[in-house]
This record gives C-alpha cells, structure tokens and sequence, in this order.
C-alpha cells in the first residue's frame, strides 16, 4: 500500500540521515577534544617563566591543527518531505478517483430509481426531462 512504501521510505531515510549526524557528531567531538587540549596546553606555556622552554615549544603551537571546514556540511531535518509529498499526491489522487467512480455510481442507481415527477430541492441539482431543464429551490418537474 501507499502508506507502507511512504513509512517505508521515511525509515530508510532516517536511518541514513541518523548515521551520517552520528558521523559528524563525532567528527566535531573529536576536533573539540584536540581544541580543548590545545587550549589547556597553551594556557600551561602562557604560564611558564622558563624561556628556553617557551622556545622549544613554540615550533609545535605555531602548527595549524587540521581543522574541517564545517561551513559546507547542511543539516537537513526533513529530508523525507519529498517523499512524503509524491505519496500524500498519489493517495489524494487515488480518493479523487475513487470518489468519482463512486459518484458516478451512485449517480447511475438514483437515476434508474427516481420516478417522474421529481422534487428538485436545492439550486445545484438540476434535471432534463422531454427536453426541459429545471432546476432551482422546490420546484417539481412534472412529466
């Protein structure tokens, strides 16, 4: 069924988007842990009176970490929209044309079953009998 392909894809689709957030959160855990002990390291070097010390570490601060560019990565929180609106048009297509052929059906039975005269109770409905056309609130077609 409709329903069963959208839950379907929905899953399949968030199992995928969960792993890949799983991936990056850890990607940004382990670049805030080298952060974090850069940071403890050199507030450590900030304050030592030993000069030569300052200088034989400094080699190692002045080095960039490899840091990610994070500018590019895009959380997308519904990444199932999608599909999710292809599967709400097909089911709304699908009830439209149930609803028609039902109406069409109930149509063909109240025709064959409603005698002439006819009491025509409201604006919308309206009947062709021996090529005359009424219509209108409460007026009665007579044969």
């Amino acid at each position: 069924t409709v329903q069963a392909e959208v839950a379907e894809a929905i899953l399949a689709k968030q199992k995928c988007v969960e792993s890949r957030a799983g991936k990056i959160t850890l990607d940004l855990e382990q670049e805030i842990n080298q952060l974090s002990n850069r940071t403890t390291d050199l507030e450590l070097l900030s304050q030592t009176n030993d000069d030569l010390y300052l200088l034989q570490s400094f080699p190692a601060f002045s080095s960039e970490l490899p840091i990610k560019d994070w500018s590019e990565i895009r959380v997308e929180s519904a990444v199932y929209v999608g599909t999710l609106r292809r599967a709400l048009r097909r089911a709304a297509s699908e009830l439209e044309e149930t609803i028609k052929a039902e109406v069409k059906r109930l149509c063909k039975t109240f025709r064959a079953k409603l005698p002439l005269p006819v009491l025509i109770s409201g604006p919308i409905f309206s009947q062709n009998y021996a090529n005359k056309l009424v219509d209108g609130y409460k007026k009665l077609a007579v044969s």
